[in-house]
């Protein structure tokens, strides 16, 4: 249970990356449109929630440098994302510039996830313990809700 929230974000990162492809996939506008809100209602509170437990208490880490800088990172990496989704509500859903931005997002948001998961995760595992780790999972839950 140690990893526990750890697992749950990369579960949710690999879920956002399956609804990405169907995006990129769909046969039909409809279907694109139905992926996409998938997208949104999922990424909005996930980010929320990571922005709220896990970078929180990351960023007031004083004694590590790296996981002040990390969480920072990350921040930036949010802001820019829903960046890319302001974008895409401004564009039609049926146009060229719409799948290009799309496809721009998805790179993005899946190199952050990467990121996150290569350089974030072990930061947090050194420096929460094991039940720090799982207040911080059901903190996770209660900020996506809110």
């Amino acid at each position: 249970m140690h990893d526990s929230i750890l697992n749950t974000l990369s579960v949710e990162h690999e879920h956002l990356f399956y609804l990405m492809r169907e995006v990129e996939n769909a046969p039909s506008i409809y279907q694109r449109n139905d992926f996409y809100n998938q997208i949104k209602n999922e990424i909005v509170p996930h980010m929320r929630g990571e922005e709220l437990t896990i970078y929180e208490k990351l960023r007031h880490d004083i004694a590590d440098k790296k996981a002040l800088e990390l969480s920072q990172a990350s921040d930036r990496d949010h802001h820019k994302i829903r960046e890319y989704m302001q974008k895409l509500e401004l564009l039609a859903l049926e146009s060229d510039e719409w799948m290009s931005t799309f496809k721009q997002f998805r790179r993005f948001t899946e190199d952050h996830c990467r990121a996150e998961e290569k350089d974030l995760f072990p930061t947090a595992k050194d420096d929460f313990s094991e039940v720090e780790l799982e207040e911080i999972a059901y903190e996770f839950e209660e900020a996506k809700h809110h």
